[in-house]
């Protein structure tokens, strides 16, 4: 009973590296995608001050400069998928590999970064 009991544990310490892979990935993505809909939500809010029949001219402009960013990071965001980094790695690896490091980092001040945070101005 207890050789069995101890390499259940033993077992249960050592991870599939497919699914830890996998758990890291999804991981990224939430990241990513959380990101995302947190700077789209303080775009909404900023513009949206409050409901109108229609956008003045500030308001337009905001949401156009929103629309624009989104389309903008939208068009990054397929341009990594289809460049993978090297032949042995996929596009959805090289794309997560280029997303930790230009959007989960806080050093420095990219373009990818500037996109999203651009969202804001106006």
């Amino acid at each position: 009973m207890d050789s069995f009991a101890s390499s259940s544990v033993a077992s249960l310490n050592t991870v599939d590296p497919k699914l830890q892979q996998f758990i890291e990935v999804e991981t990224q993505k939430q990241h990513f995608q959380q990101l995302v809909h947190q700077t789209t939500g303080l775009c909404w809010e900023k513009f949206m001050d409050k409901p109108r029949p229609k956008l003045d001219r500030r308001s337009e402009a905001c949401f156009e400069n929103c629309v624009e960013r989104f389309i903008d990071l939208s068009q990054f965001i397929l341009n990594r998928l289809n460049r993978p980094r090297n032949p042995s790695q996929s596009s959805q690896k090289a794309f997560l590999a280029d997303l930790s490091i230009t959007f989960l980092e806080k050093e420095g001040s990219s373009r990818e970064e500037k996109l999203l945070t651009g969202w804001l101005k106006n």
